[in-house]
């Protein structure tokens, strides 16, 4: 017997595949499931918090600061950072540090006269700056900082002359002079 042209061919494999489209639409299903899940993943296992130049630069602080406790300048750096992003008694430590460790520390003193002045904190600007200041009286901005905490301690007189100081050393330094008429002006 012969074969006749009535029989139906077997169906093909082709008519069982998906179709491209369909198939590239789950991929790229896929791949958004995996991308997110990869950030909650990430947020489970480290610290959700954004991650900021600020953050960053007070981590690289802490790294260098664990591999040699003594270096000031990343003490002093991270103390910067600390106080600008709002944790101040942070702050305080890593430049009270600094001075611990260089007691002539003058860019140290200055900042941690500034965060005390701030916190209107004038015996802690006195302590902080004092020494040094008397090291370098050339520093106007530390003289400066002393004029302002005896002002504010009611030591005039001490206070006109570490205006004066300041003024030496830096005569444009305005709020020096602006005090020091103030002060002299109530004479």
């Amino acid at each position: 017997m012969t074969e006749t042209s009535d029989q139906k061919p077997a169906p093909s494999q082709q008519g069982r595949l998906v179709p491209g489209w369909l198939a590239l639409v789950v991929l790229l299903l896929l791949v958004a499931v995996v991308g997110v899940g990869g950030f909650v993943v990430r947020g489970l296992i480290t610290n959700p918090r954004e991650m900021t130049p600020a953050r960053a630069d007070v981590i690289a602080g802490e790294v260098k600061v664990k591999a040699d406790p003594k270096n000031t300048a990343a003490l002093y750096n991270m103390g910067l950072i600390q106080i600008q992003t709002g944790k101040g008694k942070s702050g305080e430590d890593s430049l009270s540090a600094v001075l611990n460790i260089d007691p002539k520390h003058a860019l140290a003193a200055k900042a941690l006269g500034e965060y005390y002045a701030s916190k209107r904190q004038y015996e802690s600007v006195l302590l902080a700056v004092g020494s040094v200041a008397a090291a370098n009286p050339d520093l106007a901005d530390l003289q400066y900082l002393l004029g302002e905490a005896y002002e504010n301690l009611g030591q005039k007189d001490k206070a006109v002359t570490a205006y004066n100081n300041a003024i030496q050393f830096a005569p444009d330094l305005r709020p020096a002079r602006d005090a020091l008429g103030r002060l002299q002006g109530g004479r």
